[in-house]
């Protein structure tokens, strides 16, 4: 009678346990839920930033590529730049060109260059020729030109078709000095300071 009344309180004391583990291990099992949750979500935006980290490396890559072509042709413009802005110190050895085209056909090495007549005028700013005095402008620095750039100016000027000093000294001109020099002063400067406008630098006129 003792063991039959002993086993139903066994039994319950058996079930309350086994409810609160079961109690016990679905807590567990939400929480390790939520933080399976949680982990995908940071997986999720781990690899989000993987992508947006590969794209931004691809796009530095990509500039860094960029700076050194930018880079590259401006060393090679450096290094061409003062070759072309080359001035000249001393006069070059001087072709025969403007003395065949200024002179007679027959002249010789020995005559004296004529002056142009006239330099291309193309619109300036307006000088007024009543209110100033004749003067010739200091000398200027002078582009060095070739030996053969001049030959080819004198032959494009004799392709047209005649002799013509004046568009001979205007390419002389414009190849020697800067083209807003040679613009500016088209209509105020001519060879010798006639008509009230000033005289070419002494320097060109040389040339």
């Amino acid at each position: 009678a003792a063991v039959l009344s002993m086993a139903p309180t066994s039994l319950k004391s058996t079930m309350v346990s086994e409810r609160a583990e079961i109690r016990d291990i679905r807590r567990r099992l939400t929480k390790v839920e939520r933080q399976a949750v949680i982990n995908a979500r940071i997986i999720a935006h781990l690899e989000r930033q993987a992508t947006d980290n590969a794209r931004i490396l691809a796009h530095l890559e990509a500039l860094n590529k960029r700076l050194d072509q930018i880079e590259a042709r401006e060393k090679q413009r450096t290094a061409i730049t003062p070759q072309c802005n080359q001035q000249v110190t001393s006069d070059p050895p001087r072709t025969y060109c403007g003395r065949r085209l200024f002179g007679a056909p027959d002249s010789d090495e020995g005559n004296v260059e004529q002056s142009p007549a006239f330099l291309p005028a193309t619109p300036a700013y307006p000088r007024s020729s009543a209110s100033k005095k004749n003067t010739q402008l200091p000398d200027v620095p002078l582009r060095a030109l070739a030996a053969d750039h001049e030959e080819t100016l004198y032959k494009e000027c004799l392709q047209r078709g005649e002799r013509r000093p004046d568009v001979y000294a205007a390419s002389v001109f414009m190849a020697l000095c800067p083209f807003e020099a040679y613009q500016s002063w088209a209509k105020q400067v001519n060879w010798n300071g006639s008509n009230g406008k000033d005289t070419l630098p002494k320097n060109l006129k040389d040339k």
